[in-house]
Parts: structure tokens; sequence; C-alpha cells
């Protein structure tokens, strides 16, 4: 398949059901720094209690209730006391989860333009794809392939 070896150099890594990260690569890390290095690597948790997620994520606001309803649909893959035990401890730890999270918004996981503002290389452009896991449907795969002037 064309095109698959790029794939390994490219930021790619893999959600379970509750969005933490079970798996990534260099290129990821590279990106993602010190939160792909931290012990909790939480999806949620970055987005909503690291207060770098709102510098490093482009259009905070707008990006932050995306994937809370992203979560929302993937969420229903994930074991209910679990889901229910991060989202009581979310909405309790941020007012921001709290507030977007009685919009009760839903989507399925969506691709398209990724923006972050990076601490040492500025900010980047990346086309994000997701991809599901036919033998692990509690798992997703984010690849996020750079594009130069995404917008």
């Amino acid at each position: 398949m064309a095109g698959m070896p790029d794939l390994l150099k490219v930021p790619c890594y893999v959600l379970d059901a509750l969005w933490n990260i079970r798996v990534a690569n260099e290129a990821a890390c590279t990106l993602f720094g010190a939160w792909f290095g931290a012990g909790d690597r939480n999806l949620l948790d970055y987005v909503f209690l690291d207060p770098e997620a709102r510098r490093f994520m482009d259009r905070w606001e707008h990006n932050a209730q995306r994937v809370l309803a992203e979560f929302r649909s993937d969420s229903l893959h994930g074991e209910t006391e679990k889901v229910g035990a991060l989202v009581s401890r979310l909405r309790a730890a941020s007012r921001d989860f709290e507030r977007l999270w009685h919009q009760q918004a839903v989507t399925t996981r969506e691709g398209g333009p990724r923006r972050f503002h990076h601490p040492a290389d500025g900010v980047l452009d990346f086309e994000q794809t997701t991809l599901g896991f036919t033998t692990w449907p509690q798992y997703r795969m984010v690849v996020l392939r750079p594009v130069a002037g995404l917008r």
C-alpha cells in the first residue's frame, strides 16, 4: 500500500474507550511533549485540566466542544461504570467540562484540519484521520499528517 511506511513517521497514537493514550509513536511524543510524557495520559484530562492545552490547541473553545462531543459518541463502547467515574471526576474538576457536558452534543470522531501552537516549533498544521480497529472496536488510532499552509 503506497505511503504506509510514511505512516510511522507522522504523529500517531491509539486511544482506548476512556480516551487514554495506550500507545504513541516518537513523532506524537515529540509533538505533544510533556503531556505524552506524563503518567496520566488521558485526552480529556489534558484538554480540560492542563492549562497548557489552551495555548497548544488552536481555537480551544471550539475544539474542546468537538472533543467532548466525539467522546460522548465513543463512550458508548466503554464500560458504563468507568465512563461515569471519568465524567463525574471531570465535571467536578473543570467548570468548562461541566458547562460543555450540559450541551449534550454528540458527534462521531471527526478528522480534518488541526492546528497546534507548539512551544518550540511554532504553528503546526495537520490533517487528522481517525481509524477504527475491526478486531478491537474500543480503540481508535489517530494519525496527524503534516500539511504546510493548511489554513
